[in-house]
Formats: C-alpha cells, structure tokens, sequence
C-alpha cells in the first residue's frame, strides 16, 4: 500500500533530478500531469510491486528458515538472529537493486520522447545519435554511470 501511495512522490523526485527545469514539487507534479495525464506519475509502478512482493517472501521465508533451522536462535535479540540476518542480506539486496534500475529507467525514458533536457555529465554527438552519461549518486556515496544512446 505505501507503495502505491508514495509512487507519484517517487517519480516527481526522479523527474525533478533529471530534468532541467525550476520545478519545486507541485509544479514538477503539475506539469506531468498536464503534459503526460494522470497515469504518468504510476507509470513504472508494477515491476516494483512485483519485486516487492517477490523480496518480502523471499526475505521472511529465508530468514525464519535461517533463524529456526541453521541458527537455531530463540525469540527476542540474540547473535543468532542478526547472522539470520545477515545471511539473506546479499540476496535481498540484488532484487532491490534491479527494481530500483527499471523503476528509475521507466519514470525517466519520457524525457526523450518530450525533448526536455537532461543534466548530463557529458554530452557528445555521435552522427544522429545522441549519447548522454547520467550520473546516479546511491545513498552508499558511491557513483554509477548510466549510459542511453538516444536517435533523434
């Protein structure tokens, strides 16, 4: 549910961070749903609730089996319940990390189709094709290059 409530947050934020405009919230927020309608701002929003559903079952499946059957850890905070923990950590982590890259490749690939202008780290012409290099900083301070060939 929080998902489904918190969406269209999530796709004016990625709107505003890629998009070369003066948009606070309500204006970003306007001017998608004027330009693209309303489902534009879901728009992306199904692989996420799929990944979602698909990591929590996974997530509490391996953790009661770590927890009960290789850990043997009782009720409440002991060592054992956080190497439960760990244990599905990597896991966990490379399912969030593929919704989140089609969730941002879904909420961003309008701005072509819209010739709105994107913060590029770099921008150079390849015959009559575009090349852009964004850049994504991930809250792990760490920096990833996305690049999208573009035909005009």
């Amino acid at each position: 549910m929080g998902t489904v409530i918190g969406f269209p947050l999530d796709t004016i934020k990625t709107r505003m961070q890629t998009m070369q405009a003066n948009h606070n919230i309500f204006s970003m927020g306007r001017f998608i749903v004027e330009k693209e309608g309303v489902f534009a701002l879901y728009r992306g929003l199904i692989p996420p609730l799929i990944s979602l559903s698909t990591l929590n079952t996974i997530t509490f499946t391996s953790y009661s089996y770590f927890r009960r059957d290789v850990f043997h850890a009782s009720n409440g905070w002991d060592i054992r319940n956080g190497l439960s923990g760990l244990c599905i950590a990597p896991m966990c982590g490379t399912i969030s990390t593929v919704e989140n890259v089609i969730k941002v490749s879904q909420s961003v690939w309008i701005i072509h189709i819209l010739k709105v202008p994107l913060l590029c780290k770099g921008r150079e012409k390849l015959g009559d094709h575009s090349k852009l290099i964004l850049t994504h900083t991930f809250a792990h301070r760490s920096t990833n290059n996305i690049q999208i060939n573009l035909k005009y």
